[in-house]
């Protein structure tokens, strides 16, 4: 797929298999840039109620990597909405979104795989963990799409949000904020360029908020990537380059 040039941004792909289980590690470009533009997306459930004077809907903006956003949205604008249609998960919209140049609406489910697997990532407000697995198992499925973080990787950045102790356990016998932590700890677990949250610290007190915060923003410096955090209200969690209101 990289001689092909249907995956961008790559710079090296290497074998670091042992005798403790094959582990294929892909390396990002540090000066790989990724753009998302909307050109007037109106979602349909929102296209008589929609404001105006939103930043985003009906109007034309671009996230580029690198770079941080926050969208304010009030309840009913179309947080969620905004998430899934940047994640590809809602096509129901009039406008056209373009991810690289490429008209996202032309893509096949083939296309989207390979650009959530390098490029996007999402914290989902429903978290959407397999309660039947375990934390460690839900992180697992994943990273060995990509085998970004080694196991042991995967526990150190555990420790850091103070949920270690936890990989071994079911996700249906711990806490709503535990899961949350879990939940971040998948989405990082991967190559991408954009970082969707969508109300990803609702169920952190401001300690592990804190915890959640450094480790996304060493992450994210280290691919060079993007923060695209969608909250009800302003916070001041990452450096925004630029504020957004729905």
């Amino acid at each position: 797929l990289v001689k092909d040039k249907l995956i961008d941004g790559v710079s090296e792909i290497r074998d670091e298999s042992d005798r403790d289980g094959m582990r294929v590690v892909i390396e990002l470009r540090r000066d790989a840039m990724s753009e998302i533009v909307l050109n007037k997306i109106i979602p349909h459930p929102i296209r008589e109620t929609f404001s105006p004077i939103s930043d985003v809907w009906g109007k034309e903006i671009s996230f580029q990597s690198g770079t941080h956003y926050h969208v304010c949205a009030p309840s009913g604008t179309g947080k969620t909405t905004l998430s899934h249609i940047l994640y590809g998960l809602r096509h129901d919209y009039d406008g056209v979104l373009l991810n690289n140049g490429k008209v996202a609406k032309d893509w096949k489910p083939d296309d989207w795989s390979v650009y959530r697997q390098q490029t996007i990532s999402i914290i989902y407000q429903d978290l959407k963990l397999l309660e039947e697995y375990t934390a460690l198992e839900n992180i697992q499925i994943k990273n060995r799409l990509t085998n970004f973080f080694s196991e042991k990787e995967i526990v150190e950045n555990a420790e850091k949000l103070g949920v270690s102790y936890l990989l071994n356990k079911s996700c249906k016998t711990i806490s709503r904020g535990e899961r949350q932590r879990i939940s971040i700890l998948r989405a990082l677990s991967q190559p991408f360029h954009f970082l969707i949250l969508d109300e990803a610290f609702s169920h952190l007190d401001e300690g592990n908020t804190k915890k959640a915060i450094a480790l996304i923003n060493d992450i994210c410096d280290k691919n060079k990537a993007s923060v695209i955090s969608c909250n009800l209200f302003e916070d001041a969690h990452f450096n925004y380059q630029q504020k957004l209101k729905l």
